[in-house]
């Protein structure tokens, strides 16, 4: 039986999902150059809401694609991520709380990380092959004027995740050109146990910066 972190590693191993549209809530937002972190203290009550987004998230994500790998294997998980996941990345998202996973190397475009994620995921990346890899990385800044609450939450291989991300090689044919097809862009394979992947990604809006 798989344990309770595996399993939501596994749920979370399609880090992109359908080639679609996103929501609006759901765009990856453009980052400005002024953006810079705050020193004031990260509040409580928002970092509680940034976890259970991210809990929340990773807990549908996890119960749909265990199913369907259950049922379907493997190319199930990915028919599943081409039809339901962005629904339900929708569905934990609103006008001030959009979750979401993205990663250095995407499997659908939508999933792309914007310039804070990117510098952020590197830097998980870089802890990670130290061998020190935080459980989350949270940072409150000011950007384009307002107050946000940046949250991620590592996501890591895990040896069941190489039926669609590993050495392409090694993939079933059948799942591969499922992936090709769905995703011409993809970058997500080519990984092994244990790499670093992405990540579940919050973003908070907490109103206008005070000016000082």
């Amino acid at each position: 039986m798989l344990s309770a972190g595996l399993m939501v590693v596994l749920a979370l191993m399609a880090s992109g999902c359908a080639p679609e549209e996103p929501a609006p809530e759901q765009e990856a937002e453009a980052v400005s150059s002024e953006a810079q972190a705050e020193p004031t203290q990260i509040p409580p009550a928002q970092l509680d809401r940034a976890r259970e987004a991210a809990t929340a998230l990773g807990s549908e994500l996890q119960a749909a694609l265990l199913s369907a790998l259950e049922r379907d294997g493997p190319l199930g998980a990915v028919e599943v991520c081409a039809l339901e996941a962005q629904e339900i990345s929708r569905r934990h998202s609103n006008e001030e709380v959009v979750a979401r996973r993205t990663s250095l190397l995407t499997r659908n475009p939508i999933n792309n990380p914007d310039s804070f994620e990117s510098e952020r995921l590197q830097a998980l990346e870089d802890a990670h092959a130290r061998g020190d890899l935080p459980s989350e990385d949270v940072e409150l800044r000011t950007e384009n004027g307002e107050r946000v609450l940046r949250y991620l939450r590592p996501i890591v291989m895990a040896e069941p995740c190489l039926a669609c991300h590993g050495d392409p090689g090694q993939i079933d044919s059948s799942v591969l050109e499922l992936i090709q097809t769905e995703y011409p862009e993809d970058r997500a394979v080519g990984y092994n146990a244990g790499d670093f992947r992405g990540a579940v990604s919050v973003r908070i809006r907490l109103g206008e910066a005070v000016e000082r």
